[in-house]
């Protein structure tokens, strides 16, 4: 937003996005001074112009304002002129610009009820805070979103996305964010993290999250956040805020997932013999036995350990797990070995009658990893890699074309038409089939199945984020009200 508009494109902005449609008089003096004052247009009041400013407003068919006209008054005002006296019971902000100074500010009174504004500029006037400053006459130098979620969250920090590390623009992406740890949520935050929650750059529009970890001891946190529009061509804003003693739980877990999504499996344990999906489709796992497998550190919080022999987990046979006009299966794993046909995630079962399988992310024999989308096939196989070491598998299929990636890199694509066969058998985690030989052996993590097939940028992007999180945004210093 920086040096691309001019002033009443400023104001524009702004206030279009805070108050709708603003309306009231502004006023400029000669190069000594200039002074904006606006009120709330909805309210049915308006600010009476003072001795020193008046300026007229005119709105488009649409309520916006178009076009600022400024009538100079008085020469000579300074900054506590300013700021204090324009105000009247129903006037919110003012622009101010004193004699000699290169830099307009624009200050509000901390009014609104649901819209709090926070940025003390540091002067003698406690209610005002700085929200823009422009220079030469217009430029903008800095646009700034004080405005804070409540009064009741009194701590934020700022996230900045690195807009370079995301492949093409993605809509609901859930962004990971992962904080080793953090002393200022581990003096501030509840113990349970239920104050946590994440806001767009306005500093008010509250998104999903769902808190996969935190630790309260050191403010360690991993999060995943639904961001509606992650950008590729400028960075992307939000906030996390903190703070709230007597907050209820912020979390919606089951919307941090869009409606493609069929699993998401972090693969913690719920109970020593359980793992929970994170979508609202409930196809929740149950081990084959308790700690069989078991869970371990992963790639991402925790995971879950296979040992090759006889561990699985079974996700059930639920009607959305029938997947057959187009499919991603991704998960991140850590292979102590390459078995042929070594389970990663496969609906399907030998037990159950022909089909035998729908479809199915395996390991194969030679260090490989592959997709299979009907019983017996290798549709498409990625390159050769190595033992205990973790990488992002995923494949995927859009009724023509079967892909297969490795760390947000295609290895592998082939022909595929048709549609997928429908399966009585189980979705089973770290095996192709039960009872048999075909068991994964290693580590799985964020076991995931969609729907659709995920484009390339969206699975490079998920790479970028989850490997590397700390080059994929930064956080900013504490702000407190």
């Amino acid at each position: 937003m920086q040096n691309t508009k001019n002033l009443s494109q400023a104001l524009e902005l702004y206030y279009s996005d805070y108050w709708q449609y603003p309306a009231g008089e502004i006023g400029s003096s000669s190069d000594d001074g200039f002074c904006i004052e606006l009120t709330l247009q909805d309210d049915g009041k308006t600010c009476k112009p003072n001795s020193f400013c008046s300026l007229i407003t005119q709105k488009d068919q649409d309520g916006k304002v178009k076009y600022l006209a400024s009538l100079p008054k008085d020469p000579l005002f300074n900054k506590n002129q300013c700021s204090i006296s324009p105000f009247s019971d129903n006037c919110h902000c003012i622009l101010y610009k004193t004699k000699g100074d290169q830099e307009y500010k624009l200050f509000s009174k901390l009014e609104d009820e649901n819209n709090d504004l926070a940025k003390n500029d540091g002067g003698t006037e406690p209610t005002m805070y700085e929200i823009a400053s422009y220079e030469n006459q217009g430029a903008i130098k800095e646009i700034k979103y004080p405005r804070y979620y409540a009064s009741s969250w009194p701590k934020r920090k700022k996230i900045t996305i690195n807009h370079s590390k995301v492949s093409s623009t993605l809509s609901d992406f859930p962004v990971l964010i992962n904080i080793s740890s953090d002393s200022d949520l581990a003096s501030h935050a509840q113990s349970d993290g239920d104050d946590i929650l994440f806001t767009l750059s306005d500093g008010t529009t509250k998104l999903s999250h769902e808190i996969e970890n935190y630790d309260s001891a050191t403010g360690k946190l991993i999060s995943w956040v639904k961001v509606p529009t992650l950008s590729s061509t400028q960075d992307t804003i939000l906030y996390l805020y903190y703070g709230n003693p007597s907050a209820e739980n912020q979390e919606n877990k089951t919307d941090v997932w869009d409606s493609n999504y069929k699993m998401v499996q972090h693969l913690k344990d719920d109970t020593t013999s359980t793992t929970k999906d994170s979508t609202s489709n409930n196809n929740n796992g149950t081990k084959v036995a308790a700690n069989e497998p078991i869970e371990t550190d992963g790639k991402i919080a925790k995971a879950q350990s296979f040992d090759g022999d006889n561990d699985y987990i079974n996700c059930g046979n639920n009607a959305n797990l029938n997947i057959t006009d187009a499919i991603t299966l991704e998960a991140w794993v850590k292979p102590a070995s390459y078995v042929n046909w070594g389970g990663i995630i496969v609906k399907g079962n030998w037990a159950q009658p022909s089909p035998y399988s729908s479809y199915a992310l395996d390991t194969k024999s030679g260090d490989y990893f592959k997709m299979g989308l009907a019983w017996g096939t290798e549709t498409v196989v990625s390159k050769q890699h190595s033992t205990n070491v973790w990488y992002h598998v995923a494949g995927t299929w859009n009724g023509i074309k079967a892909k297969i990636y490795v760390n947000g890199v295609k290895e592998g694509e082939a022909d595929k038409t048709g549609s997928l066969q429908v399966t009585t058998g189980i979705l089973a985690i770290g095996v192709d089939h039960p009872g048999g030989v075909e068991y994964f052996n290693g580590l799985i993590d964020e076991a995931r199945i969609s729907n659709i097939a995920r484009s390339p940028e969206w699975i490079a992007t998920e790479y970028a984020n989850q490997n590397d999180p700390a080059s994929f945004y930064t956080i900013g210093q504490e702000e407190t009200i």
